[in-house]
């Protein structure tokens, strides 16, 4: 039973529900009958219906445990957030300093997988005295065609340009690596210079990321991962919100979610946490509260449902009320006010990374995903562990200009996937998926809103309704599906 459909009653045998009786029902909507309600309706004889007019309609869950959750102490530490970093405008050298600053720190990361290869640069290669030899070079990829038996790679870095090619017969992994890679990321490129100076690609090595976790002895500690909440749109399912809210409070759950729910501790959101306005073209048809600061009145009033214990971290996504260009820096305080004068929540950018108990977690909207699945040869709309694997091969989130991601020019690439991380966590695909590359899990979370027009149009059946429980001490995690 939702909260609105008690509003609804009340509003229909003409009362209105005070703010206390509304939290009361938010706080007990399941120990109250409807026909209960409808009584005291027929009967009441003031217009405002207030908290003690109601409190008597609770019934007692006798033999019932009364939930209680453990106290635990938090811990939580945010090691980058671009909200305080980003340039206050863009510039030509801006855009050059930010691309320089990605090809140095893959440029470190490339030389500890090359086994002592020193990199050579473009305009070294073109000489005579390099015909063949074998050479290493550290490059971004510029452009590429890719044909049936071979790739034409155009590559760059800041001594000039070169063509370079791959051919499918010599080797079928590194046309397959090549085949996938996005453009404008930073590879090493193992080369053999034949005697006519053509440039024969022989082995690729991507800026992997490294990473190492070791498990903790203690206590569980479990954090929730969610996102896509898209609240004001028509879309959004009130009644999965509110079975969220129930299991988080230990509501009607077996003792294994019981248990795990006791040691909640955080909660963190992955973007798009009201629909927007105006964000994409006819999404006025499904809008249902047509004003953005009126949405994320909404969002705090049923995010505030969740219990007080629980750290609530939260940052933008493509929908909310930030720049869209990445890196976002948080929701903007004067839209979203009650969120930043409530301790409970966290307000930071996108990307953003933070420690929970010594946990390296990224968050990350996740916008690039898209780009990927529709850019990228062989991949589909549910290709998202597939996906994830070229970020994390890249070590970057958005490493392509000029696709649907936009991206502001900074001094600094604040987008490289630094070493060191253990979970990356994103949403935006409205698709639930958790894999593992390289030593780092991912989790796509998933979504709190029905399939749009838009959605049917493109064939994108979302995930409404996974819950994605992660033990902070052996990142194991434990799905609860709200729709099962």
């Amino acid at each position: 039973m939702r909260v609105e459909r008690y509003i609804k009653l009340a509003n229909e045998y003409g009362f209105i529900l005070s703010s206390q009786a509304t939290k009361f029902l938010e706080e007990n909507v399941t120990r109250i009958d409807e026909n209960d309600f409808i009584e005291l309706l027929k009967t009441h004889n003031k217009i405002i219906i207030e908290k003690e007019d109601i409190e008597h309609l609770v019934k007692e869950e006798k033999g019932i445990e009364v939930f209680i959750p453990e106290t635990i102490q938090e811990d939580i530490e945010v090691l980058f957030d671009p909200g305080k970093l980003i340039s206050p405008g863009p510039s030509r050298e801006s855009y050059v300093s930010m691309l320089k600053d990605r090809y140095k720190k893959m440029m470190m990361k490339i030389k500890r997988g090359s086994s002592g290869m020193r990199p050579m640069r473009l305009s070294e290669v073109s000489s005579r005295l390099m015909r063949n030899n074998e050479v290493f070079v550290v490059t971004y990829i510029l452009r590429k065609k890719i044909f049936e038996d071979r790739i034409l790679l155009e590559i760059e870095d800041e001594s000039g340009t070169s063509l370079a090619f791959i051919y499918k017969r010599h080797d079928q992994r590194v046309y397959d690596i090549l085949s996938k890679a996005p453009l404008d990321v930073v590879v090493g490129l193992r080369i053999f210079v034949t005697n006519k100076g053509r440039l024969i690609v022989k082995d690729v090595i991507p800026p992997r990321i490294k990473t190492k976790f070791e498990e903790k002895v203690g206590d569980p500690i479990y954090a929730l991962f969610i996102s896509d909440l898209h609240i004001g749109s028509n879309k959004f399912n009130h009644d999965v919100f509110d079975r969220f809210i129930e299991i988080i409070k230990g509501v009607d759950i077996g003792d294994q979610v019981k248990g795990i729910v006791r040691r909640l501790k955080y909660i963190l959101i992955a973007g798009d946490l009201v629909d927007g306005i105006g964000v994409y073209q006819g999404q006025e048809a499904e809008i249902s509260i047509p004003s953005i600061e009126a949405q994320y009145e909404e969002a705090y009033r049923l995010l505030k449902r969740i219990p007080d214990h629980i750290k609530v971290v939260v940052i933008p996504g493509n929908h909310d009320a930030s720049r869209s260009a990445l890196p976002q820096p948080p929701i903007f305080k004067s839209i979203a006010e009650k969120f930043y004068e409530d301790n409970q929540f966290l307000m930071l950018g996108n990307p953003v990374n933070i420690s929970l108990h010594g946990v390296n977690i990224l968050v990350y909207h996740g916008d690039f995903i898209q780009d990927i699945l529709t850019t990228i040869p062989g991949l589909q709309n549910g290709d998202i562990g597939s996906a994830t694997n070229i970020l994390l091969t890249y070590s970057h989130l958005a490493p392509q200009m000029g696709l649907s991601t936009k991206i502001a020019p900074e001094p600094k690439d604040h987008l490289v996937i630094n070493d060191g991380i253990h979970v990356l966590h994103f949403g935006h695909t409205h698709k639930f998926n958790i894999s593992k590359h390289m030593g780092v899990l991912t989790i796509n979370s998933g979504t709190f809103q029905n399939q749009t027009k838009y959605q049917k149009i493109m064939k994108i059946e979302p995930d409404i309704g996974f819950l994605t429980f992660l033990n902070l001490m052996n990142l194991e995690p434990q799905v609860v599906r709200i729709l099962d």
